[in-house]
Formats: C-alpha cells, sequence, structure tokens
C-alpha cells in the first residue's frame, strides 16, 4: 500500500480531505457545505484514477488507466501546486461526505500531515499513508499480545494472526489514509482488554476496566460505528458479572469503567443532537430521507450478504475489486470448515449440555464475546445498506469486519480446535492457508495488478 498509486484506497481522497480541513482551518468539514481543496482538485484531474472514482470525477473529465498507457509516451508527471492558499482554499468540488465522522481518527494524523505539507503533495501523501502502516502494526502488535494470552497452542496463535496478516482486505482498509488507523488500534485495544479480564475468575483488575473504559470512550469520539457495538461490550460486562467469583467487585469495576466511557465518548453525540443532527452527523433530514423504507423482503438480500462475505475474503481496491472465483471457492470452504466447528460448539453445549469442550475457557469466553460483535456489526451495515438501498450494493460490505479481526478470528480459532484437533492438522490448516494466501497475490500481481499499472 505505500507504494499504490495516489487515490487507491477507499474513500482516500474524502479523509485525506478531512484531514487536510482540519489542519488547514482547525476545525473539522462541514456535512454538505465544506469541500476538498484546490490542491486536491488538481490531483483528481492528475493522475490516472480508478473506475470507480467517478463518484468524484465525471466520467468524461477523467483520465483513466487504460486512457493513461495509451498517451503515457507524452505523459509527464503534474506538478502539484502546494501553498497555504491552494492546501485552504475551498474548490467547490469534491463534497466531503466523511465530514460525519468526529475528528479524533483525522486528528491522529495533524501532526504529521503539518511537517510533511511543506515538502509538497508528494512526500505529505506518503507520509500519511506510511503513518497509517506503523498504525496498522501497531494494532497488529497489540492483537499478537492478545492472541498469547488467550491461548498457549502456538499454532492457534499462528493462525489466528495469519489470518490477519494473509488477507488483503486488510491492507486496502486498514494501511490507507484514513480514521480507520485509529478504530483498528483501540479495538484491538478493547479486544486486549478484554482477554485480560475475562482470564481472571475474580473480579478483573481496576486497570484493565479503566484501560478498557478509556479505549471505548476514545472509540465514540472516533467513529459512529463504536455506537452499534456498544451493547456487545454492555453483554461481555454483564457476562463477566455472572461468571465472576466476586460479583460485587465485579459490578463496581464494570460501573466505573462505563462511566468513564460515557464521560469521555458522550460529547461528540450531545453536541449532534444540540446542532440539530442524527447520532452519526448526519443532519436530520438526510436520515428521514433515507427512512423511507423499501418493502423488506425485495431487498436482495442473498447478493448482499454475498457480497460480505467476498470482501471479507479478500479485495484489493476500487479498481480491481474481486479475482478468481476459484479463490473464493477455496478460501471460503476453508472459513466454512473452520466456522462449522463453532456451530457445533454451540450443538455440544447448548443441546448436548456438555460442560468442558475447550481446555482454555478463556477462548470459550471470548469467543462469545466476539460472536455479539460480529452480529452487531452485521446487523448495523446491513441496516444501513437496507434504509439508502444502494442499487448496486458495493457500498458497505466485509472490509468493516477487518477493524475487529480480533474478534472474529477468535471465532474461527474456536471452531479450529473442534475441527483441526491434533499438531499436524493445525500445520496443515496453516500451510493450506499460505499456500492460498500465495496463490491470491500471484494472481492479483500478474493478472490485475501489473496489466492495470503498469501498462504491461
Amino acid at each position: 500500500m505505500i507504494i499504490m498509486p495516489i487515490w487507491e484506497g477507499f474513500d482516500e481522497p474524502v479523509h485525506y480531505a478531512y484531514i487536510q480541513y482540519l489542519g488547514e482551518h482547525g476545525r473539522k468539514p462541514i456535512y454538505k457545505e465544506d469541500h476538498g481543496s484546490e490542491e486536491i482538485r488538481q490531483t483528481l484531474f492528475s493522475f490516472p484514477l480508478n473506475r470507480n472514482l467517478g463518484i468524484l470525477v465525471k466520467e468524461e473529465e477523467r483520465l483513466t488507466y487504460e486512457n493513461y498507457w495509451q498517451k503515457k509516451e507524452d505523459y509527464e508527471r503534474p506538478e502539484i501546486i502546494s501553498t497555504p492558499s491552494t492546501r485552504s482554499l475551498d474548490s467547490g468540488y469534491m463534497m466531503v461526505h466523511e465530514s460525519q465522522h468526529p475528528p479524533l481518527g483525522y486528528a491522529l494524523f495533524i501532526p504529521v500531515y503539518q511537517v510533511f505539507k511543506h515538502f509538497g503533495f508528494y512526500a505529505n501523501f506518503f507520509a500519511l499513508r506510511f503513518f497509517a502502516l506503523l498504525c496498522f502494526l501497531l494494532g497488529l502488535f497489540i492483537l499478537k499480545k492478545s492472541f498469547s494470552k488467550l491461548s498457549k497452542d502456538k499454532y492457534l496463535q499462528l493462525i489466528m494472526l495469519s489470518m490477519i496478516v494473509l488477507n488483503s482486505m486488510t491492507y486496502i482498509h486498514l494501511v490507507r489514509i484514513s480514521n480507520e488507523s485509529l478504530v483498528f488500534i483501540l479495538y484491538s485495544l478493547i479486544f486486549y482488554f478484554l482477554v485480560k479480564i475475562f482470564k481472571k475468575k475474580s473480579a478483573g483488575s481496576w486497570r484493565d476496566y479503566l484501560f478498557l473504559g478509556l479505549s471505548y470512550g476514545l472509540g465514540l469520539q472516533t467513529k459512529s460505528f463504536f455506537m452499534a457495538t456498544l451493547p456487545a461490550l454492555l453483554f461481555a460486562f454483564g457476562y463477566k458479572i455472572y461468571m465472576s467469583e466476586e460479583r460485587t467487585e465485579e459490578l463496581k469495576r464494570v460501573f466505573v469503567s462505563a462511566l468513564l466511557l460515557i464521560l469521555i465518548g458522550a460529547s461528540y453525540y450531545a453536541h449532534n443532537l444540540l446542532a440539530g443532527r442524527a447520532f452519526s452527523g448526519l443532519q436530520h433530514g438526510e436520515v428521514k430521507q433515507a427512512l423511507a423504507l423499501t418493502p423488506i423482503l425485495s431487498f436482495n438480500w442473498l447478493k448482499y450478504f454475498t457480497m460480505i462475505a467476498t470482501f471479507f475474503m479478500g479485495a484489493y481496491g476500487w479498481h480491481i475489486n474481486l479475482v478468481s472465483k476459484t479463490y473464493y471457492i477455496v478460501y471460503g470452504s476453508l472459513l466454512v470448515l473452520m466456522l462449522s466447528g463453532f456451530l457445533r460448539a454451540i450443538y455440544l453445549k447448548l443441546v448436548k449440555k456438555v460442560k468442558k469442550l475447550f481446555p482454555e475457557p478463556t477462548l470459550a469466553k471470548v469467543t462469545l464475546v466476539g460472536f455479539f460483535f460480529f452480529l452487531l456489526v452485521l446487523a448495523g451495515m446491513s441496516y444501513q445498506n437496507y434504509i439508502y438501498n444502494y442499487p448496486n450494493l458495493a457500498v458497505t460490505g466485509g472490509w468493516y469486519f477487518m477493524s475487529l479481526a480480533g474478534f472474529l478470528v477468535t471465532i474461527l480459532a474456536c471452531g479450529t480446535t473442534l475441527i483441526f484437533r491434533t499438531v499436524r492438522a493445525k500445520q496443515f490448516l496453516l500451510l493450506t492457508l499460505w499456500s492460498v494466501a500465495g496463490l491470491w497475490f500471484v494472481i492479483l500481481f500478474s493478472k490485475y495488478l501489473i496489466p492495470v499499472y503498469y501498462g504491461l
């Protein structure tokens, strides 16, 4: 992603515009009022753009990769005029629709932006991309520490980590200029502290509960997406109190953690209500218009859930969304096999009343919490697509799960322990995962990326 063409990440121009507006004006942009700068407008007409950026640039005005390679001999890298005026001047072009989000996830990039903007657009852009990579590596390190506390099985830890790092959707979603960098870090921290809390039969430590409340409160100031998963956190609190050997002490810690969460996270949403907006930051008129729902049975749910699954298994960018069907069949079969183990665990627990399914009880507890996080994200995405009823169903998909990767791979790891019981079986699964991923990248580069980006 560091060397990928400019604006190839999902919604990158708009996320960059938010960061730039915050850095130049000292406040967040206003939805439907503020637009991208003159500097950004220059870039949209200077580089070959992927086909899906038609939402920002009209078809007849944009330079496609196909057109670029037809006239490459006459093409010179444009000099983007980057001055205080071009960076701050509203071009009237490209509405900053990401302005519905809270500012914290973008404020994280401001120090980098303020330093590198003096070196021109190119240096600034790739410095921000590199910073997004560092944020991803930090989140990945937190998850690695979490997996080591979740299970002593080294192969299971490696399987969980591999399912994150081998998925191309991880990089296109998390290693780009966007607020998802902080979202990933905070969800990784939330996962880490939940693992530590559930690892104890007695009350969790005050330190873990305080950091959990702090992380979730900051998450609410980063993206309203955290509102959707808040019921899952409340379930985790209730479940831990129920399982605890010190319920009174546990309840005290939960109360303080929840209070801290509210004190830190509530201000943005209270401000939205006072300003006449919805919780998410959109105008109430937008929400009321969206709520003119089509009949629920007429919505193509099968197509939508298929889209979610395929985008989770692997996609690249706006220009190249999906690749060979063979890859999805093979990788999808692996996921179904691992998920079947999770469903088998539910059956053995609820129907057969098996008391102990796993040698490590923390894995089972965190898996149950993770399942609630998964269901709420799925429900939130489905609701969003349903109320707006996008014709191509390609706006909200499986990439959102990558921010909650810790919770998701724990569900699959839980199933893995019941299907791949032996060391050799886990080794076989790891080899298969790496082989499928290797095949994916060979296909991706040889058949798609090299022809598009290098004109070969």
